[in-house]
Order: C-alpha cells, then structure tokens, then sequence
C-alpha cells in the first residue's frame, strides 16, 4: 500500500471494528471463544481501530479523519430486538423524499452521538506523508 500511494495521497480505508459496546460486550465474555480452524459459522473479524491506525502510521500515512459510520445497523446488529424501532424508522426513508431528508438527518445525529460506542464500521481517511520513503 505504502508503495502504491503517492506522498501527499489518501487512503480510504472502512473496515468492521470493535467499537464500545462490542469491548464492554468481550469483557464481559459475552462472545464464544473463537477455536481453530475457522468453521462455517465465522462470520467476520472486527479490528481495533487504533492498532490500524498505528500500523498505517508506521508505514507513513497520517491520520485526516476518523468517522463511525453505520451506528443504525450496528444498533440493530448487536441490540436486536431492542433497537427494532430504530430499523422501522430507516425503513422509512425509502417512502418519500421528506422521509429520506428526515431519515439522513437522524442517521447522521446518531452516527455523530453513538458512532464510538456503536458504529459497525469505522472509516480512517489517511494521508502519505512525505518522509514515507524510508518504509
């Protein structure tokens, strides 16, 4: 990746993460042990954000922005039942062009307010740095 980039380009990179909630929820023991080998029913690994951004950092990218995108869905994914009426309300967004303007607004409130603690994914928008060459 470091060779692919130009210095001075970006990087965009998504990837499913462990936000608040799933390290509250892997403290608590709240996940089944993960065995040798990966059987049928693994379904994804979610990475600690931080440990991306330093290893990006280390082969000299810079970090521009952070964002947690998708906290609906990961509200649905982690809550189930709980967060029902949150799924209902995206729902909706497909109805009229009111419910789309409402229905982006609510998401972006909510990825704003609850992104760290339950965003699916996180977004790190990285920048080459010029003194890259070294790595």
């Amino acid at each position: 990746m470091a060779r692919v980039i130009r210095p001075g380009g970006y990087l965009f990179i998504t990837f499913p993460w462990m936000n608040g909630f799933r390290r509250a929820k892997a403290w608590l023991n709240r996940y089944t042990e993960l065995k040798e080998p990966l059987g049928e029913s693994f379904y994804q690994f979610a990475l600690d954000d931080r440990r991306v951004r330093q290893d990006l950092e280390r082969i000299g990218f810079k970090l521009i922005e952070r964002r947690f995108p998708d906290v609906i869905y990961g509200m649905t994914e982690e809550l189930g039942k709980l967060a029902a009426p949150l799924a209902v309300f995206s729902n909706l967004r497909s109805r009229n062009m009111v419910f789309k303007i409402l229905g982006f607004a609510f998401e972006q409130c909510m990825n704003i307010l609850l992104g760290f603690f339950f965003s699916y994914t996180v977004l790190l928008v990285m920048r080459k740095t010029n003194d890259s060459t070294k790595h």
